[in-house]
């Protein structure tokens, strides 16, 4: 091939273009090194076309380069973060032929860039909301109609309120026009529809088509709490985060209170995390770990379709943390650091700095939680003295997850205490931080926050 930047003529060598290409289609020129997207306006022969506008590079003389035909498209939006990379493109030329598929080469036709297509998106539609201006006089009506894709075929074509923000009672999609291409042969994957009718034949419904769109609604949430105890992580999408209160001087809390007003469908859920820092404790308060507190009262859920039905949950912290148990039980001797195991060898499951919860009456009311500071096969030591004897204590290992997050403290009068990074036990907290996730399963069925309060309390 040879072009020039001063002409729009592209002269071939053994090529065929009346065979290979139509008027209409785009082209992609590359050296290998430099490349153009051109639209073909006419083909004299076999080896000469004119594009529409000058190529941006010429290649002549002994000089080689390509006429490739490609799907094309102008990028309308881009993004390139840790956590999202994604291009939307519009005008795309993509047809039976041709199109955009996972693991294709993209290319820049002016900045050159390149990068490798990982999924060919289609956008996920929990409802939609029009901008639109008309006017239905009396006697007339003006009515709105949608029928999209969802995940096991195509929605019925229902009609919407125009005025009012439309919600889907299922998961919908908007496909790429490369999907709309693969999966269904083109045929469009959304759907929207205007109906206008009157009873008098000189009077009509008007709409302002040059001023219509249609907002796409998604509820960005996801159904994974992983890692929400971490602090600056966590796999939730929808999650609030209050700023840090801190008490005044003297008024160090023991406990804590959050109120949340909220709806909650069924298979949904509403999370509240919190974090607390005693006023000796050397650690940064961004780097604590958060803590999940426990639900109060009943697990009750709200209406499906009544996004305004509220209810009030209470939140508290957990009685315990997380555990898992170690086989057999242990001899706990009141005001004695060494808990004898009773003959079963713990000292692969059990180390130094592991936390340890020795029961005597409950798991939730009646235990101790203890730093371990040694163990062997025979014998665990703890950091503090035991203040019970128990001939066959059951025993609980303190899971890493759970080591630096907040618990009411059955030993020292239910005031929450935690361990900081060094496994040092604190009790109180001056400071604190609320955060509440939202999840589900399903964006068209999602927790609503109206309000929330959060009160420090000192037993």
């Amino acid at each position: 091939m040879q072009f020039t930047t001063t002409s729009e003529t592209v002269t071939g060598s053994g090529t065929a273009f009346t065979t290979d290409l139509n008027v209409g289609d785009w082209v992609a020129l590359s050296n290998g090194t430099s490349h153009d997207a051109k639209k073909v306006t006419s083909i004299t022969s076999n080896t000469s076309l004119t594009i529409q506008g000058f190529p941006t590079f010429a290649v002549q003389g002994a000089n080689t380069a390509n006429v490739m035909l490609s799907a094309q498209g102008t990028v309308d939006f881009y993004e390139n973060t840790s956590r999202n990379k994604e291009m939307f493109l519009i005008d795309s030329t993509a047809n039976s032929t041709m199109y955009f598929a996972n693991s294709d080469i993209i290319i820049g036709s002016q900045s050159q860039a390149n990068a490798v297509v990982t999924t060919v998106k289609n956008l996920k539609t929990s409802g939609f909301e029009n901008l639109i201006y008309y006017i239905s006089p009396e006697l007339t009506e003006f009515t709105q109609f949608a029928q999209a894709n969802t995940a096991t075929g195509s929605s019925a074509n229902n009609s919407y309120p125009v005025d009012n923000r439309a919600r889907f009672d299922e998961e919908q999609y908007i496909k790429s026009r490369s999907n709309e291409i693969v999966d269904q042969s083109g045929a469009k994957s959304w759907k929207h529809t205007y109906k206008f009718k009157t009873q008098l034949d000189r009077l009509s419904p008007i709409l302002d088509d040059s001023t219509t769109s249609i907002v796409r609604l998604e509820h960005v949430i996801n159904n994974d709490a992983t890692n929400e105890y971490l602090p600056g992580q966590g796999n939730a999408l929808a999650k609030y985060v209050s700023k840090v209160v801190t008490l005044d001087a003297g008024l160090d809390a023991e406990d804590i209170k959050v109120f949340v007003t909220s709806t909650r469908p069924q298979g949904t859920d509403v999370q509240v995390w919190a974090r607390v820092l005693n006023e000796y404790d050397p650690d940064p308060f961004g780097d604590k770990h958060w803590t999940k507190l426990a639900r109060v009262g009943d697990d009750s859920f709200t209406s499906p379709t009544g996004i305004n039905d509220f209810i009030e949950m209470e939140f508290g912290f957990p009685t315990s943390l997380d555990v898992t148990k170690l086989s057999g039980t242990g001899l706990a001797d009141l005001a004695n650091t060494q808990i004898s195991t009773n003959g079963t060898d713990l000292s692969t499951a059990v180390s130094t700095n592991d936390l340890l919860k020795i029961v005597n009456t409950s798991r939730t009311t009646d235990y101790q939680l203890e730093l371990v500071s040694a163990a062997n096969s025979t014998v665990i030591t703890l950091a503090n003295a035991l203040t019970f004897d128990n001939t066959e204590a059951d025993l609980f290992l303190v899971n890493t997850t759970a080591k630096q997050q907040a618990f009411l403290d059955p030993g020292n009068e239910g005031i929450v205490t935690y361990f900081n990074g060094d496994n040092i036990r604190f009790n109180q907290y001056r400071s604190f931080q609320i955060k509440i996730v939202m999840l589900s399963p399903d964006i068209t069925r999602v927790p609503r926050i109206k309000n929330y309060r959060a009160i420090a309390v000192t037993i």
